[in-house]
């Protein structure tokens, strides 16, 4: 059960690191850290990704629905709710010039964690 929360999880907040919110564009390198472990990616934010202002990511799981996003200067903030699962989420993004750091905590019956995030900006992309 804990191992299906947890992929579960990371499935619901891999949209919300995905997308570029206010990101320069560019190679960024996004560390997610769960209980199961880390996982370390590089994506390229391109120009127009970087141009657009932050918004909420489409759910792959049209069971699960974003509510309360929240966009405050360089600080993202979102609620997500899947009642079929019975599984909620809340998190907070804040982003600097180069880097940002996120954490999303994931609640499904008695179990619970706190995923950690961060990118860092690398350079132009390839």
């Amino acid at each position: 059960m804990r191992k299906t929360l947890i992929l579960a999880a990371a499935a619901l907040a891999l949209p919300f690191v995905a997308s570029a919110g206010p990101m320069k564009a560019g190679k960024w390198e996004v560390t997610v850290e769960t209980p199961a472990g880390a996982k370390t990616v590089t994506r390229c934010v391109t120009q127009e990704e970087s141009d657009k202002p932050p918004q909420a990511p489409k759910m792959k799981d049209d069971e699960c629905k974003i509510q309360d996003y929240k966009v405050d200067g360089k600080t993202v903030t979102w609620k997500v709710s899947c009642p079929k699962s019975g599984a909620t989420a809340d998190g907070k993004t804040t982003y600097t010039a180069d880097a940002y750091t996120s954490e999303v905590h994931m609640k499904r019956g008695d179990h619970e964690f706190t995923q950690h995030s961060t990118g860092k900006y690398l350079g132009k992309c390839d």
